[in-house]
């Protein structure tokens, strides 16, 4: 006779009869699933991260990818406006300042303050920061 396994709410077995658990859980309304391995480890990794998330600690980077700085998105951006635009030179122009002020860094990294307070050190009035 098979033995009945209690539900737990965000751990699945995937697919059924595999061995394979994973947990599925929203924390800051973002989906988050993990593939864990046995079914007692998914309901204690599953308690964890709920409980991490209510008390605001910051969850782990599930995914390590490639970081991407800003001066490749600059580079990004003056090559698509060098084909659809006439006059790229003010991108180019303007890349090259932004650039040596903060191009090596994670563009991820970088708040919208962060980049207000540069405008604002960085321009004479309101209109040329625009």
């Amino acid at each position: 006779m098979a033995k009945e396994v209690k539900a737990v709410r965000g751990v699945y077995e995937k697919p059924p009869g595999s061995g394979e658990w994973w947990i599925n859980y929203y924390a800051g309304g973002v989906r988050h699933r993990e593939k864990v391995g046995r079914r007692q480890a998914a309901i204690d990794l599953y308690r964890k991260r709920k409980t991490d998330a209510l008390e605001g600690r910051k969850l782990p980077r599930l995914r390590s990818g490639k970081t991407v700085s800003l001066g490749d998105l600059i580079d990004d951006a003056v090559e698509f406006a060098k084909a659809h635009n006439k006059s790229s030179k003010g991108y180019t122009v303007k890349g090259e300042i932004v650039r040596k002020a903060m191009g090596d860094r994670d563009a991820a990294s970088i708040t919208p303050q962060e980049i207000d307070r540069w405008l604002t050190s960085h321009c004479k009035t309101a209109a040329t920061s625009n």
